[in-house]
Protein backbone atom coordinates (compact mmCIF):
# COMPACT_ATOMS: atom_id res chain seq x y z
CA UNK A 1 0.00 0.00 0.00
CA UNK A 2 1.25 3.34 -0.83
CA UNK A 3 0.06 6.40 1.43
CA UNK A 4 0.40 9.83 -0.17
CA UNK A 5 0.15 13.13 1.28
CA UNK A 6 -0.45 15.63 -0.63
CA UNK A 7 -1.02 19.48 0.08
CA UNK A 8 0.31 22.80 -0.99
CA UNK A 9 3.72 24.11 -0.02
CA UNK A 10 3.83 24.75 3.45
CA UNK A 11 0.46 22.79 4.48
CA UNK A 12 1.46 20.78 6.99
CA UNK A 13 2.66 17.05 5.11
CA UNK A 14 5.99 16.86 6.60
CA UNK A 15 4.17 17.56 9.63
CA UNK A 16 1.56 15.41 9.36
CA UNK A 17 4.31 12.89 8.37
CA UNK A 18 6.08 13.50 11.73
CA UNK A 19 3.19 12.94 13.25
CA UNK A 20 2.82 9.46 11.88
CA UNK A 21 6.53 8.55 12.43
CA UNK A 22 6.24 9.87 16.40
CA UNK A 23 3.10 7.55 16.87
CA UNK A 24 5.04 4.74 15.43
CA UNK A 25 8.48 5.14 16.77
CA UNK A 26 11.42 3.91 14.98
CA UNK A 27 11.22 0.43 15.04
CA UNK A 28 10.14 -1.25 11.65
CA UNK A 29 10.23 2.48 10.17
CA UNK A 30 13.08 3.85 7.52
CA UNK A 31 13.21 6.22 5.35
CA UNK A 32 13.65 10.23 5.56
CA UNK A 33 11.21 13.07 7.00
CA UNK A 34 12.80 16.57 5.55
CA UNK A 35 11.67 19.70 7.71
CA UNK A 36 12.23 23.03 6.19
CA UNK A 37 14.50 25.42 8.39
CA UNK A 38 13.91 29.32 7.78
CA UNK A 39 15.65 32.29 8.95
CA UNK A 40 13.08 35.41 9.20
CA UNK A 41 10.09 33.46 7.78
CA UNK A 42 11.79 32.75 4.79
CA UNK A 43 12.89 29.04 3.89
CA UNK A 44 16.32 28.40 3.40
CA UNK A 45 17.08 24.71 3.59
CA UNK A 46 16.17 21.48 4.53
CA UNK A 47 17.41 18.86 6.69
CA UNK A 48 17.01 15.04 6.05
CA UNK A 49 16.06 13.21 9.32
CA UNK A 50 17.23 9.28 8.46
CA UNK A 51 15.60 6.75 9.89
CA UNK A 52 15.72 4.92 11.92
CA UNK A 53 19.02 6.19 12.77
CA UNK A 54 17.66 9.82 13.35
CA UNK A 55 20.92 11.89 11.89
CA UNK A 56 20.44 15.03 10.69
CA UNK A 57 21.66 15.65 6.86
CA UNK A 58 21.90 18.89 5.24
CA UNK A 59 20.44 17.97 1.89
CA UNK A 60 18.83 21.26 0.24
CA UNK A 61 20.09 24.43 0.50
CA UNK A 62 19.40 27.60 -1.58
CA UNK A 63 23.34 27.34 -2.97
CA UNK A 64 26.23 24.74 -3.07
CA UNK A 65 27.19 21.93 -5.17
CA UNK A 66 24.20 19.34 -6.50
CA UNK A 67 21.25 19.03 -8.83
CA UNK A 68 19.50 22.71 -8.99
CA UNK A 69 15.77 22.24 -8.66
CA UNK A 70 13.66 25.68 -8.64
CA UNK A 71 16.00 28.19 -6.45
CA UNK A 72 17.13 25.53 -4.18
CA UNK A 73 19.85 23.06 -4.69
CA UNK A 74 19.74 19.51 -3.92
CA UNK A 75 23.51 19.06 -2.15
CA UNK A 76 25.68 16.43 -3.53
CA UNK A 77 27.13 15.44 -0.09
CA UNK A 78 24.31 15.65 1.56
CA UNK A 79 22.39 13.36 -0.95
CA UNK A 80 25.70 11.03 -1.13
CA UNK A 81 25.28 10.86 2.79
CA UNK A 82 21.34 9.62 2.92
CA UNK A 83 21.93 7.46 -0.11
CA UNK A 84 24.85 5.69 2.10
CA UNK A 85 22.98 5.66 5.76
CA UNK A 86 19.88 4.12 3.68
CA UNK A 87 21.82 1.91 1.54
CA UNK A 88 22.61 -0.02 4.80
CA UNK A 89 18.66 0.00 5.76
CA UNK A 90 16.86 -1.43 3.46
CA UNK A 91 15.96 -5.10 4.18
CA UNK A 92 12.51 -4.84 3.69
CA UNK A 93 11.05 -2.29 6.43
CA UNK A 94 7.54 -2.57 8.15
CA UNK A 95 7.22 1.28 6.71
CA UNK A 96 9.53 2.94 4.52
CA UNK A 97 8.74 7.06 4.82
CA UNK A 98 9.41 9.08 2.16
CA UNK A 99 9.71 13.05 2.13
CA UNK A 100 9.41 14.52 -0.37
CA UNK A 101 9.29 13.06 -3.82
CA UNK A 102 9.75 16.29 -5.88
CA UNK A 103 10.72 17.92 -9.28
CA UNK A 104 13.90 16.12 -9.51
CA UNK A 105 12.57 12.52 -8.36
CA UNK A 106 9.89 13.32 -11.42
CA UNK A 107 13.05 13.52 -13.63
CA UNK A 108 14.54 9.69 -12.52
CA UNK A 109 17.02 12.11 -10.33
CA UNK A 110 17.73 13.34 -6.41
CA UNK A 111 16.67 10.39 -4.23
CA UNK A 112 14.95 8.92 -7.09
CA UNK A 113 17.09 5.08 -6.56
CA UNK A 114 16.00 4.72 -3.01
CA UNK A 115 12.45 5.31 -3.59
CA UNK A 116 12.11 2.52 -6.30
CA UNK A 117 14.43 0.19 -4.22
CA UNK A 118 12.29 0.97 -1.09
CA UNK A 119 8.86 0.51 -3.16
CA UNK A 120 9.62 -2.35 -5.14
CA UNK A 121 10.55 -4.44 -2.02
CA UNK A 122 8.33 -2.72 0.63
CA UNK A 123 5.11 -3.91 1.80
CA UNK A 124 3.77 -0.06 2.46
CA UNK A 125 5.01 3.35 2.14
CA UNK A 126 3.56 6.89 2.83
CA UNK A 127 5.05 9.43 0.70
CA UNK A 128 4.77 13.20 0.20
CA UNK A 129 3.27 14.52 -2.86
CA UNK A 130 2.82 18.15 -3.43
CA UNK A 131 -0.17 18.88 -4.95
CA UNK A 132 1.02 20.03 -8.32
CA UNK A 133 2.87 17.33 -8.85
CA UNK A 134 0.78 14.30 -7.94
CA UNK A 135 -1.23 13.37 -11.15
CA UNK A 136 2.46 12.70 -12.30
CA UNK A 137 3.87 10.74 -9.25
CA UNK A 138 0.18 8.54 -9.94
CA UNK A 139 1.30 7.82 -13.40
CA UNK A 140 4.59 6.94 -12.16
CA UNK A 141 3.05 4.07 -9.19
CA UNK A 142 -0.26 3.37 -10.13
CA UNK A 143 0.82 0.19 -11.09
CA UNK A 144 3.05 -0.76 -8.86
CA UNK A 145 1.29 -0.99 -5.47
CA UNK A 146 -2.61 0.37 -4.40
CA UNK A 147 -2.25 3.84 -2.98
CA UNK A 148 -4.23 6.14 -0.86
CA UNK A 149 -4.42 9.43 -1.09
CA UNK A 150 -4.74 12.27 2.21
CA UNK A 151 -5.07 15.66 1.40
CA UNK A 152 -3.74 17.39 4.38
CA UNK A 153 -6.23 19.99 5.78
CA UNK A 154 -9.34 17.84 5.49
CA UNK A 155 -9.74 16.89 8.91
CA UNK A 156 -9.62 13.15 8.07
CA UNK A 157 -5.51 12.92 8.78
CA UNK A 158 -6.00 10.96 12.13
CA UNK A 159 -7.72 8.65 10.00
CA UNK A 160 -4.66 7.89 7.86
CA UNK A 161 -2.08 7.51 10.99
CA UNK A 162 -4.79 5.09 12.72
CA UNK A 163 -5.06 3.18 9.64
CA UNK A 164 -1.36 2.87 8.90
CA UNK A 165 -1.15 1.41 12.84
CA UNK A 166 -3.73 -0.94 12.42
CA UNK A 167 -1.92 -2.07 9.32
CA UNK A 168 1.76 -2.20 10.60
CA UNK A 169 -0.15 -4.34 13.33
CA UNK A 170 0.53 -2.05 15.99
CA UNK A 171 -2.00 -0.50 18.34
CA UNK A 172 -2.62 3.27 18.60
CA UNK A 173 -2.43 4.54 22.18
Amino acid sequence: MIWIITGDKRSGKTTLLRQLVDKLGSNGVKGIVAPSEERDGNVVGYDAIVLPLGRKVRIVSRKGMGEKVGRFVMLEKGKREVMRMLSGERENPDLFVFDEFGPLELRGKGLRSIFDEFLKNGEMVVVVVRRSLLSDFIRLIRDEKPYRIIEVGTGREHEMISEVVKMMGRRSS
